[in-house]
């Protein structure tokens, strides 16, 4: 059907004609496929977009037959994002066919009408170029204060803070200063930008504005602004401002996060942590945001890095996310908004409070000293980088990078510091050429890291499945290759135990993979709803009577992805919290653990692994595939690939690596680490492409030619219209 010759001439009309669709227009189905043709005259430049107006349900896009973009599920809701990289090449001049489907996948089917449509972004930000001489030339009045806010925020759109600063800026200039004058996220988008000084003189002002207006009774469209620069030493007038609104906040009835802002602000540090974290329960309620960051400076003032860490680690990997539904788009519509920039500002105000508490004895910090002040400059460069000023987020990132040759080999491996050392790679990888550190400094850290990654990933073996259950009695077996399939109704908690015998004589680390399973209208990993699945709690014993005398004690977890709005390793306080696998519909998923001490199996002796999937809020969280492996590693076992939020294919540590060389220019060194993937067996799409695009910058057209057809064979096909693999797939059409 998304073919370019199929025959469509029996499908009805639907939305005015444009579309086709099978089963008619207001048909209930739960899945639609669509068809339309477009005739062009040329072919166009520039970044080609895909829109559409069906809400969260899950898309997939062919331009004359070849697969152009695929929004796994509601996670990705972008405004216009980019197709994938074929898009360009498969246009033709003439006829061209945009075939679309759309997947319901939940029991109740809906009726979904077609609204999809591509467009071209041929002259970015020519508007501004055009619109900006025009409004200059107006009188000072409410009209050309409006025009240039409303172009301030076409500036920021495309993420070019530093130019819709100056415009906000201009819009105020030769006025006298008033509420009525001023643009609340000023002094915000200066924090966030790197113009602090400029910010907190901003921030006064219109403090006083405020205070002002309430001394004369006057009501105000804002509310108090929170302080967000200096976040611990505040000047006046913000210090009374804000110990006022606290004491009026911290009475029984106000939420929580207030009063422990207080005791914070007051140096009384357990007190944070028992009203925040009781039960370990900030890594997990999504609700708390802003108490989360009042633990996480709390904790930094009390010298408790390690529970700190943990915290900005997954800051920074929300707002990766984040940013990811943004960097997908050319173009951002209304990202000039408050509540966002002003959470930003937030953010940006707390890392810094990191780095400068960390900054004078940053050589002799604690791994997780280390973990959290590295994470702390990740989030300032990625955050600089990507609202524009990329020379400050250079010097950033070489003062990251600097630091991290200098004390990363002190710090003995562990599941965090070689996911903190992926995390950085993929950073280096997904920058802006414009915020490119040194290419000898980046050399030096990459090899680095390479040089500290475990390199026994060839030591994970299939267990042998003797027996599964389940405790609802639903169905389970094995379908080989130490992999049990559960099927049948879906209930909406479940614990699968599954009985193995592990094919190593010593096991030292025990990986579970939730896979995707093609049977499935979702592809998996989950058997209901979007694919997802949460597994709330791992426990492994000796034999297969299940007592307490006999479990294993387990330690050092990773994984391979987590969805943003988790904690990373929420499992391991094993009171409940999720390990969740959202936006990642078809592809599989990775836990790891490793074993207190290690064990060492008679012939025939057999192990049971048990997997709670107990979610009491979100139901239904099962997987259908789930396979298990072992390894007898001296080394602590840890996930051998990673899946990032705003990455299309699992990737791991030398495919990172070849990765951010190849993009500074380092193709010799960069070769050299993507062979290991090669050598490990352990290549996927970003692997198979920067091969194909090695061999054909040394003019091996042939050796080129076959990695490429890796690409076209494989599940990943074209990726989503993620911007890297673009990047990779143009330099390979060039």
């Amino acid at each position: 059907w998304p073919q370019f010759e199929f025959d469509d001439s029996n499908w009805g009309f639907v939305t005015s004609g444009v579309f086709k669709r099978m089963g008619g227009l207001g048909s209930l189905a739960s899945d639609v496929w669509a068809r339309t043709e477009f005739y062009i005259d040329d072919i166009p430049s520039g970044p080609i977009q895909i829109s559409w107006g069906n809400g969260s349900v899950p898309v997939s896009a062919h331009l004359n037959g070849i697969p152009i973009f695929s929004k796994r599920s509601g996670m990705y809701n972008y405004s216009h994002p980019i197709v994938g990289p074929q898009a360009r090449n498969t246009l033709r001049k003439g006829r061209n066919v945009l075939a679309v489907r759309l997947h319901n996948p939940t029991d109740n089917p809906s009726s979904n009408t077609p609204d999809i449509r591509l467009s071209v972004l041929d002259r970015p930000r020519a508007f501004a170029k055009a619109y900006l001489p025009i409004v200059e030339a107006l009188e000072s009045n409410d009209d050309r204060v409006i025009r240039l806010n409303r172009l301030a925020n076409y500036e920021a759109g495309y993420r070019d803070f530093g130019s819709a600063i100056e415009l906000l800026k201009t819009s105020i200039e030769g006025t006298e200063p008033s509420l009525a004058n001023y643009h609340p996220i000023l002094g915000p988008m200066q924090l966030v930008y790197g113009q602090s000084d400029d910010a907190l003189r901003t921030l006064v002002q219109f403090q006083n504005l405020l205070s002002e207006a309430e001394m004369k009774g006057i009501p105000t469209r804002f509310g108090r602004l929170a302080q967000i620069i200096n976040f611990m030493d505040l000047p006046e007038p913000f210090a009374s401002a804000k110990m006022k609104d606290l004491s009026e906040k911290t009475n029984p009835q106000s939420p929580v996060q207030f009063q422990a802002e207080l005791a914070m602000r007051q140096g009384r540090y357990d007190d944070v942590a028992a009203l925040l974290n009781s039960d370990a329960k900030i890594h997990s309620d999504g609700s708390m945001i802003y108490a989360k960051e009042i633990y996480l400076i709390s904790r930094l003032l009390a010298g408790d890095y390690k529970a700190a860490a943990p915290i900005m680690r997954d800051m920074y990997r929300e707002e990766r996310s984040r940013f990811d539904l943004v960097t997908r788009d050319v173009f951002v519509d209304s990202f000039l908004n408050s509540a966002s920039i002003y959470f930003l500002a937030l953010k940006v105000s707390y890392t810094r409070e990191i780095i400068n508490a960390t900054k004078k004895n940053w050589e002799s910090l604690s791994p997780s000293g280390f973990l959290l002040r590295a994470y702390a400059l990740m989030y300032l460069a990625n955050t600089r980088d990507f609202v524009g000023n990329h020379a400050n987020a250079t010097e950033v990132l070489t003062q990251l990078l600097q630091e991290y040759k200098q004390s990363r080999a002190a710090h003995n491996n562990s599941p965090e510091l070689l996911r903190l050392d992926s995390s950085l790679l993929w950073l280096l990888a997904k920058l802006s050429p414009n915020s490119y550190p040194e290419l000898d400094l980046v050399s030096e850290v990459v090899q680095l890291i390479i040089q500290q990654r475990n390199n026994d990933t060839t030591l994970w073996k299939s267990v042998e499945i003797q027996n599964a259950n389940t405790q609802t009695g639903g169905e389970i077996f094995s379908i080989g290759n130490g992999t049990v399939r559960a099927i049948g109704d879906v209930p909406d908690n479940d614990i699968y135990t599954i009985n193995v015998r592990p094919m190593q004589q010593t096991v030292t680390g025990i990986e579970v993979s939730v896979l995707d399973d093609s049977e499935l209208a979702t592809q998996g990993p989950g058997r209901a709803g979007l694919g997802n699945m949460h597994l709330t709690d791992i426990r492994v014993y000796r034999g297969t009577q299940l007592s307490p005398e006999n479990e294993l004690t387990l330690e050092n977890y990773s994984v391979s992805f987590t969805q943003p709005n988790l904690n990373m390793l929420g499992i391991t306080f094993r009171d409940g919290r999720q390990w969740g696998v959202a936006g990642q519909q078809g592809r599989r998923s990775k836990l790891v653990v490793n074993l207190a001490e290690s064990l060492t199996t008679n012939p025939n002796e057999t192990i049971t692994v048990q997997l709670h999937f107990m979610d009491p809020q979100w139901t239904q969280m099962l997987p259908s595939k789930v396979q298990i492996r072992t390894s007898d590693t001296e080394n602590i076992a840890n996930v051998p690939e990673y899946l990032f939020y705003d990455s299309v294919a699992p990737t791991d540590t030398p495919t990172l690596a070849a990765l951010a060389l190849y993009l500074y220019g380092n193709l010799e060194e960069a070769e050299k680490c993507i062979q290991i993937s090669d050598a490990e067996n352990n290549l996927s799409l970003y692997g198979w492409i920067l091969l194909a695009n090695i061999e054909k910058q040394k003019n091996n057209l042939d050796e080129a030619a076959r990695w490429y057809r890796n690409i076209e064979d494989s599940a990943d096909r074209w990726g989503s219209g993620e911007p890297l693999i673009n990047r990779l797939f143009d330099e390979y059409h060039e």
